[in-house]
């Protein structure tokens, strides 16, 4: 299922806890978040939840997300940990119950605390 504006707009919600909004969506069959510039402005998402849906890779488009602190892709079908150099904030990253094969280059934020892989 693509992306789309409805579906965006019924899961974020203000963050009590830091400065933004969180964006859950998880189990929302979504294979890609590539058209997500045309329903939000990234800056203001800090805590993203994708987990269980369809992601294949970690999409060089999580990079937009620069205030991002909590961001969960687990139980996807992703292969590969790569793209993450972009999210300087980022504290906490889930990526269990994936398929990780490889990684390409240690691009993980300076920031990170947690990092969930098994």
């Amino acid at each position: 299922m693509k992306l789309r504006a409805n579906i965006v707009q019924q899961h974020m919600k203000k963050d009590r806890n830091a400065n933004g909004f969180s964006l859950d969506l998880h189990m929302q069959q979504i294979p890609s978040i590539d058209n997500i510039r045309n329903f939000l402005t990234p800056d203001e998402i800090v805590n993203l939840d994708l987990s269980f849906n369809y992601f294949k890779e970690i999409e060089p488009i999580f990079n937009i997300f620069n205030n991002l602190q909590w961001l969960d892709l687990s139980a996807n079908s992703i292969q590969s940990i790569e793209n993450l150099h972009g999210l300087t904030g980022l504290q906490y990253l889930n990526l269990s119950t994936n398929n990780i094969i490889k990684v390409i280059g240690l691009e993980f934020p300076e920031s990170l605390r947690v990092l969930v892989i098994f």
